[in-house]
């Protein structure tokens, strides 16, 4: 192994006062033992998605469990020190991947995707659904371990943009911002200069290359929630997620 395998586990699996972790997902253990190749005694480093990252070593390998022994435990700085969740109208496959793949990297806690009314990809089926969760949640997962994350990202899904709205707090210490291209008024680097104070959690939309509807820029303004642009060009959707979200971590990170 060239580099040390890294996995998350609930508490539930952790077992302080014998020092023991037990990792029982099949799908881990399988990339483990029979992709990392990892054995006994090889050394691991487990996440408890609390922040604490556990440096183990491997004291049984089975096809049904790995048993890790402890080391040393430690708090892991979280990064970005922001919550940001972003809001994602749903768009094709293969780029709502990687989307996904991509804002996870960078730090974002939660992708929440939702049809909005331009959106030119929807998801009827009731079992398409839940396995395209399962999908965007495993390669969220791997994505948080292939960035070194100290906690993995999760991906949900709201039937709509109202029930997506639902789910955001209009407090103080949050900013809520909408990405509309044809709003020429404020960009996003004038709202984050007025925005003096750094925010708790910051909640961004995106939308889908047909832009939003006129009733859902409503819904944004009765939520109280800004609308901005990052610029005069016209972006596709994920690039324009990618972007925003690189603007907001340039100027409460960097």
């Amino acid at each position: 192994m060239s580099e040390i395998p890294r996995t998350f586990v609930s508490e539930d699996y952790i077992d302080h006062n014998q020092s023991i972790i037990f990792i029982n997902d099949i799908d881990e253990i399988h990339h483990l033992k029979n992709v990392l190749r990892i054995k006994e005694n090889d050394i691991i480093h487990i996440l408890d998605n609390q922040g604490n990252i556990y440096f183990c070593h491997a004291s049984t390998v089975s096809n049904k469990e790995i048993t890790c022994l402890i080391d040393t435990c430690e708090l892991l700085k979280p990064y970005p020190s922001v919550n940001i969740r972003h809001f994602q109208s749903i768009i094709k496959s293969d780029r709502q991947d990687f989307i996904i793949q991509k804002l996870v990297e960078m730090g974002v806690s939660e992708v929440i995707c939702f049809p909005s009314e331009y959106s030119n990809f929807r998801i009827n089926n009731k079992n398409k659904l839940q396995k395209k969760l399962t999908r965007w949640n495993k390669i969220a997962l791997n994505a948080s371990k292939q960035s070194k994350r100290s906690t993995f990202a999760r991906v949900l899904f709201y039937e709509s943009l109202e029930k997506a709205l639902e789910t955001v707090n209009t407090r103080l210490t949050d900013l809520n911002i909408s990405l509309v291209e044809t709003h020429k008024d404020s960009n996003i680097k004038q709202l984050l200069k007025k925005y003096y104070k750094k925010p708790e959690t910051i909640n961004i939309f995106t939308g889908p290359e047909g832009g939003w509807s006129d009733q859902e820029k409503e819904l944004f303004l009765s939520k109280g929630i800004y609308k901005v642009n990052v610029g005069s060009n016209i972006l596709r959707a994920e690039t324009a997620a990618i972007l925003i979200t690189g603007i907001i971590l340039y100027e409460y990170e960097f």
